[in-house]
């Protein structure tokens, strides 16, 4: 496995549902801040926010 590729593998898997479901809430928010904002601009106040989660959740 390439320093790349451990980059991009997650450290955990989530095990229970409720965390895979706060996981894809949390991808699919940052995948929509970073369309509309950029990524520089994509920052985790506004990934929380749109995830509607507090910024100590995320």
């Amino acid at each position: 496995m390439t320093p790349a590729d451990r980059r991009l593998t997650p450290r955990r898997k989530p095990r229970q549902v409720r965390a895979e479901l706060t996981r894809e809430r949390i991808l699919t928010a940052a995948a929509h801040v970073f369309a509309e904002y950029g990524y520089a601009a994509g920052t985790t106040n506004r990934i929380a926010e749109r995830a509607r989660m507090s910024i100590g959740s995320l």
